[in-house]
């Protein structure tokens, strides 16, 4: 089964993960149950975030920063 996840979602996500710094972060991955290529992204909180070319359009799963 594979997840489709809209940028609109990913921000979402990011914005309900903020941290006291008014920073978001979030954890995306390319295969399903966090596996495949994984990095971490930060962004300011209340700003839009476009994932870096090899993430836009391949996520499959995303949630917390790692180690959260």
């Amino acid at each position: 089964m594979q997840l489709t996840i809209q940028a609109s979602s990913i921000l979402s996500l990011g914005l309900l993960l903020l941290t006291r710094s008014a920073q978001a972060s979030f954890y995306v991955c390319t295969g399903e149950n966090f596996k495949g290529d994984c990095q971490n992204f930060d962004m300011p909180y209340n700003d839009c975030y476009n994932l870096d070319a090899g993430y836009a359009r391949r996520v499959t799963s995303a949630g917390p920063d790692e180690g959260s």
